[in-house]
């Protein structure tokens, strides 16, 4: 029986879903399509009707791990200001709790590793995202500078 075409994206998004928590969890070259398949719900054989390949469901599923992690980083941030927003997101990016779920974890801490040994398209998410979190939080959190934020870090480590 054929799936509609709002069935079938509702089942990638399932699927990139599944994947990013997945490789998270067990790392990227360790979790086979069957796993993330079977994680899902669903079969094996069902992948390629949504997939051209794994490093697809990888780019797709880093992109989505970062999305997912930024929009925690921002609802923590939203009702405080400066350094309170940076104690929350700090806080919560520390505790046990994170630690101990890498499924829901940092997809940089996870599976920096392999990323950075991944092909072209998925460092280029990865970058990206690295980029958007990045360079986008000291402007929201603790009020600093343009000036200050060039001398950050992770500003000097992206140029």
């Amino acid at each position: 029986m054929k799936k509609s075409k709002l069935e079938a994206a509702e089942t990638r998004r399932r699927i990139v879903k599944t994947a990013a928590a997945e490789f998270r969890r067990n790392g990227i070259h360790a979790t086979g399509l069957s796993d993330v398949m079977a994680a899902a719900g669903l079969t094996h054989g069902g992948f390629y009707r949504h997939f051209d390949s794994k490093d697809q469901l990888v780019a797709e599923a880093c992109a989505a791990a970062v999305e997912s992690n930024g929009e925690t980083t921002e609802a923590l941030a939203c009702d405080r200001d400066g350094n309170d927003a940076l104690e929350a997101i700090v806080t919560r990016y520390l505790c046990t709790d994170s630690r101990d779920n890498r499924s829901e974890g940092c997809l940089f801490a996870g599976l920096g590793s392999e990323l950075a040994r991944s092909d072209d398209k998925i460092r280029a998410v990865a970058t990206a995202g690295f980029s958007s979190s990045w360079m986008s939080s000291p402007d929201s959190i603790g009020g600093r500078s343009p000036r200050r934020q060039r001398s950050e870090p992770w500003s000097r480590c992206l140029r």
